[in-house]
């Protein structure tokens, strides 16, 4: 598109129009395109969001979706109005118009039409540690939810997200120890790890992120000889040790 919208600058009114007649079909091509993915997300129980430049930035899967029947219902005023009221039964609409989705390893090569991701919450989806290497080709993604099947292991695929800022691990099994294959995080700020096997051992690792702002171990395994580690996290403002 940007070779031929170069075109369309051109001198010659006859290169210039074709130039400009492409450029427009190519335009509505994409956007079929991208019609395509956000029903097959939403299939899925993904809920997308866009950005000023028309391009997905954030991800959420929701376990969920409604079906085209159930959103024209929704549209309906008397329906919103009384399901506002509580006059309309939510559990009869539920049953009627939500599937249930389960989301695996295979469904997330999705993700890869979506280059331009920021933000991505897996928490609701049954993918485990294998199903993430579709993650790497999210060069932009700088917040990141995974879900409780995750494991230290899993941890490797998320080597190449160098804009990486966020990720929650939170009800997980990861103990911590598979962040020694993230060193090149460098932009990493807040890890979560709240009711998961965070571990001792996995402190060492985890001290390595030496720009971490945020760390919450609430509810996990790490004990005295743990938290003694994080001494060399100058620079964290936020830490959570409840029920450590």
């Amino acid at each position: 598109e940007e070779a031929l919208l170069e075109f369309t600058k051109s001198s010659d009114d006859a290169v210039a129009q074709m130039a400009m007649a492409m450029l427009h079909s190519a335009k509505q091509l994409r956007r079929e395109e991208q019609q395509k993915l956000i029903a097959r997300l939403r299939t899925l129980g993904g809920v997308a969001l866009f950005n000023d430049n028309g391009e997905v930035h954030r991800i959420d899967f929701e376990g969920e979706y409604i079906t085209d029947l159930g959103l024209a219902e929704q549209r309906k005023a008397t329906v919103r109005f009384k399901m506002a009221q509580g006059f309309f039964d939510r559990a009869e609409f539920a049953s009627k118009y939500i599937v249930r989705t389960r989301v695996t390893d295979n469904d997330l090569e999705i993700l890869r039409k979506f280059p331009a991701l920021n933000y991505l919450n897996l928490q609701r989806t049954e993918a485990t540690d294998a199903g993430l290497v579709h993650l790497k080709s999210l060069r932009k993604l700088e917040h990141l939810v995974l879900n409780p099947q995750t494991t230290d292991e899993g941890l490797a695929h998320l080597a190449h997200l160098q804009q990486l800022k966020s990720i929650c691990l939170a009800q997980t099994q990861v103990t911590g120890v598979g962040f020694a294959q993230l060193k090149g995080l460098s932009h990493l700020e807040e890890i979560n790890l709240t009711n998961s096997q965070a571990s001792d051992a996995g402190m060492e690792k985890i001290c390595d992120h030496a720009g971490l702002l945020t760390l919450n171990l609430g509810n996990s395994k790490v004990t005295d000889k743990g938290i003694s580690l994080l001494s060399d996290l100058t620079m964290v403002q936020r830490l959570s040790l409840h029920r450590t």
